[in-house]
């Protein structure tokens, strides 16, 4: 498929952005976009077309329709206009050459670097503050690497008490693309991102970025001063100044200098489920979780069952079903048994199928083909697949889908987890 050279247009007459999968909407079928280009072409603008331009070079582009079933609409300039157009460039640019095409390096100015400088020379008098780094290329994981082909070059990244956090100076105008691209990105990773500017002001003017910004981070903006740096020169502390808009207040913006760590925490909140998993994992790893002295496992599957808003589990067949499921779950994403006395994963997962579990034979598959595809590989784990298979013929049974009882507790116990194709209700 052709490379999506330029990422959307400029409509000049409505002041919005169109995407390249914008123009399929747009167009009653590929025949109207060949009337347009018409329309568009330098020797019949006389008919006033409609006009696009391009965001990189402000030359006017028009929408080109797929050739053949299957391919997708794309921008493109008028004859002679891709010669001098930075983002005709034949081969596949990452989201940050996109975006620094688009605003000519702006982003990258004097003030951007001081700024970054300045963040980096906070960060390096921390204690708590280690393996700072300025623009180093940050790899996506192999998991990660069908969403994001590319990595990022973030400004500054270190570690804080444990946590990785990646430093975003902006001060120059940035796109919503590149917003969500960077948040998706880091979510991905586990890293906290901090967008920060420099003397920050809610009264002033604002930009559209500013604003998206600020709603990528949940009301929160973070930024340094003259106050902020004269308290992380006092005693080497990193700190931020950390603004909070509140909509339902008459004063609706408030602020704080918090520490680089809580800066952090605020950022990037922990995850339900993630902490939640992590409980699950300390409390019932290496041992059956009905022995005595340890929670009972049904409480902490109500937990799980109020966040999807499924009703209380109890010591039943049905719950134990999905008790021994969601144990599945867990342990195959963590690699370690839990709630077992089994010492390997294989044993839990060719018992999948017990007390109905069959009927989750596609979600079992495709979590092992995430984490632990080697155990396809066993014999015993092809014949419990095969035999769940069978009692799905036997009894005519159809398969739990993503509105089932566990198919919403996956939802919401691994949110990261996409799934590729539905499956059955």
């Amino acid at each position: 498929m052709r490379p999506l050279l330029i990422p959307y247009a400029i409509d000049v007459e409505r002041h919005v952005k169109v995407s390249a999968t914008d123009i399929a909407e747009m167009m009653e079928d590929p025949s109207s976009t060949v009337r347009l280009q018409a329309t568009a072409h330098l020797s019949t603008r006389t008919r006033r077309p409609i006009k696009f331009t391009c965001p990189a070079c402000g030359q006017q582009l028009y929408p080109r329709a797929p050739v053949f079933n299957g391919t997708r609409y794309f921008w493109s300039h008028l004859p002679r206009g891709a010669y001098e157009c930075p983002l005709e460039v034949k081969r596949k640019l990452t989201p940050d050459q996109i975006n620094a095409r688009i605003f000519h390096g702006r982003q990258e100015g004097e003030a951007h670097k001081n700024l970054v400088a300045l963040l980096a020379r906070l960060a390096e008098t921390d204690p708590n503050v280690g393996s700072v780094t300025l623009g180093a290329y940050e790899r996506p994981t192999d998991e990660m690497r069908s969403e994001f082909p590319f990595g990022r070059f973030p400004d500054i990244q270190f570690e804080c008490e444990g946590k990785k956090v990646v430093l975003e100076a902006q001060l120059a105008t940035i796109t919503l693309h590149g917003i969500n691209g960077r948040r998706a990105f880091y979510d991905r990773m586990g890293t906290a991102l901090l967008w920060v500017m420099r003397n920050f002001d809610p009264t002033g003017p604002m930009r559209a970025s500013v604003r998206d910004i600020i709603a990528d981070q949940g009301g929160l903006l973070f930024s340094v001063d003259s106050e902020v740096i004269a308290e992380c020169e006092a005693d080497g502390g990193f700190r931020l100044r950390a603004w909070t808009y509140h909509a339902e207040r008459e004063e609706p913006w408030d602020s704080s200098i918090v520490t680089i760590a809580e800066a952090a925490a605020r950022a990037r909140p922990r995850r339900w489920a993630d902490d939640f998993k992590e409980r699950w994992v300390k409390t019932y790893q290496g041992g059956y979780y009905h022995m005595p002295g340890l929670p009972d496992p049904y409480d902490m599957l109500n937990e799980a069952a109020e966040q999807a808003a499924l009703p209380p589990f109890g010591p039943n067949s049905g719950s134990a079903c999905i008790l021994s499921l969601v144990r599945l779950l867990i342990s195959l994403e963590a690699g370690v048994v839990t709630g077992s006395g089994h010492p390997k994963l294989i044993s839990i997962a060719n018992d999948f199928d017990s007390n109905g579990g069959h009927r989750a034979l596609t979600l079992v598959r495709k979590a092992i083909e995430h984490w632990q595809p080697h155990l396809l590989e066993r014999n015993s784990m092809q014949n419990a697949l095969q035999r769940a298979q069978e009692k799905m013929r036997a009894e005519s049974a159809k398969e739990w889908g993503r509105r089932s009882a566990i198919g919403r507790l996956r939802e919401v116990l691994f949110p990261d987890w996409i799934l590729s194709e539905p499956s059955a209700e």
